[in-house]
């Protein structure tokens, strides 16, 4: 509860009152200021009565008419509030919005003379990904204006704005969805319920996963080893190149890259698999999650996808708390702050496992994509499905950094994006044909090598455009060439 303006004045004119009375030696301004006050705190502990009514009888209903919104598009928030029992007292609700989100901003009033009040505004956000409606802002003002009250109330309302769909996307492979994932397999360690046993503590591993029982009995630092019967573990690798910003505006490499792995997380999301998403761009890992199947985490994928280049830093902030990798929680610090107040040979034991692992961010100074693909299957507790969506700029590093995860015991699929179908040089018609069979060579070379199926992503009407394009070129070679064994 706050003072309004018009409480200050009268807590001013109190406080006036019983200076003069005592600097000036009289009785009757200090019982003035004495008056005044007790009927401030009289009114006081009726407003904070009457704000408590008010707030249990104001009834605040938020919705949207559109589920998904596309970027820059305009959407309508309904937003409307109602006493449900006349009130002495007066309120207005403040919409206000999430960062990234721009919008008209209401106040709707409602009193003893107006019980309801509804009002509809436009709003757009540029970038996609999901925003959460912050709380709205009930004020409440008592009927002699001395006093105000300001409470949030938390409607719980998303706005997804969803990135424009690819018309022309072209994924190619046969069933895909089944050999990505097959049948489901039994027997692995996980992140289910039932415990198989116990082993050493790997760095990773999740803190509330230490048994602390054998830890303190083998001197060492042990965790549950858990198992899974029913979930396949995925971890996507998604390509942040600069080379992956190849092609037109809305269909660039990175847009056709996106919809796929957000194809893969949806089919995920349905079967309830667990799954972790990394980035890669020039310097290294750009951006990393832990595999959890939760669905906030699917949401923070999806968010994370949506999202540009210079966003993901933003992303990244949240990480916490849904158990988004780096630097250790604030929990995890203050364990290590005890066990380094501790001088015993438990605490000795466990020190090292809780001190701080130093930036968020992993950096390689060459071979970004392999030495990322490499330092996370190496770390991985469960073998299961590694997704790498990239490109064919560079081969070499590819084809080696998919041989070390398949050596790690996971099944790799790959997307691979054309870079002949995205440069502009389509005026060779012979030379960009060549490139294509370069590209589908390199492809077809993944996809003979054990446990790794390579897919194509490409705009199919592009690809389409430069095989007809060859294939017009040969009807007419063939046509000359039959006219020029005629003439002879």
């Amino acid at each position: 509860m706050e003072l309004t303006r018009r409480g200050h004045a009268v807590i001013g004119t109190a406080g006036t009152l019983l200076l003069v009375g005592v600097l000036g030696d009289r009785p009757l301004a200090v019982v003035g200021a004495a008056t005044l006050c007790a009927w401030l705190l009289v009114v006081q502990h009726r407003a904070v009565s009457r704000f408590v009514a008010c707030d249990e009888s104001l009834s605040v209903s938020v919705a949207t008419e559109q589920l998904a919104l596309q970027p820059n598009e305009r959407g309508t928030l309904t937003v409307a509030i109602e006493f449900e029992e006349t009130q002495r007292l007066s309120a207005s609700v403040t919409v206000e919005w999430p960062v990234g989100v721009d919008g008209e901003r209401p106040t709707l009033m409602v009193g003893p003379e107006t019980n309801q009040a509804e009002t509809t505004c436009t709003f757009s956000a540029p970038l996609a990904g999901q925003y959460e409606l912050p709380e709205l802002q009930c004020n409440y003002t008592d009927e002699s204006g001395l006093f105000e009250q300001r409470v949030g109330r938390s409607e719980h309302t998303s706005i997804v704005v969803e990135t424009a769909s690819l018309s022309d996307l072209q994924v190619g492979g046969d069933d895909l969805a089944a050999k990505l994932y097959g049948e489901h397999p039994n027997n692995q360690s996980g992140s289910g319920t039932d415990v198989m046993g116990i082993r050493r503590y790997i760095p990773g591993d999740s803190l509330s996963r230490i048994d602390w029982n054998s830890t303190a009995r083998l001197g060492d630092a042990y965790v549950r080893e858990l198992e899974d019967e029913s979930s396949n573990q995925t971890r996507i690798f998604l390509d942040r190149h600069e080379s992956m910003n190849d092609g037109p505006p809305g269909r660039k490499k990175s847009d056709y890259m996106r919809e796929v792995a957000l194809g893969i997380l949806q089919i995920l999301e349905r079967d309830y698999d667990p799954v972790g998403l990394t980035l890669i761009d020039e310097g290294g890992i750009q951006f990393d999650s832990d595999i959890r199947e939760t669905p906030r985490h699917y949401r923070q994928c999806r968010r994370v996808l949506n999202a540009d280049r210079d966003r993901v830093a933003e992303t990244r902030s949240r990480r916490h708390n849904e158990g988004w990798t780096g630097t250790p929680s604030n929990v995890a610090q203050q364990i290590g702050a005890r066990l380094s107040a501790q001088d015993n040979e438990f605490a000795t034991v466990l020190r090292p496992f809780f001190e701080a692992s130093g930036s968020y961010t992993q950096r390689f100074d060459s071979e970004p994509l392999f030495n990322g693909l490499r330092v996370k299957t190496s770390t991985e507790l469960t073998r299961g499905w590694t997704v790498i969506c990239t490109d064919d700029t560079r081969p070499q590093e590819t084809r080696e950094a998919v041989k070390a995860t398949v050596s790690e015991g996971t099944l790799v699929t790959v997307f691979l994006t054309p870079t002949v179908l995205f440069d502009g040089s389509w005026a060779d018609t012979e030379r960009t044909y060549e490139r294509y069979v370069d590209f589908e060579t390199f492809r077809k070379q993944l996809n003979a090598m054990p446990g790794v199926h390579a897919y194509e992503v490409a705009p199919g009407e592009r690809r389409t455009a430069v095989l007809e394009a060859r294939q017009n070129e040969r009807d007419d070679e063939g046509l000359n060439g039959g006219e020029n064994h005629a003439r002879a």
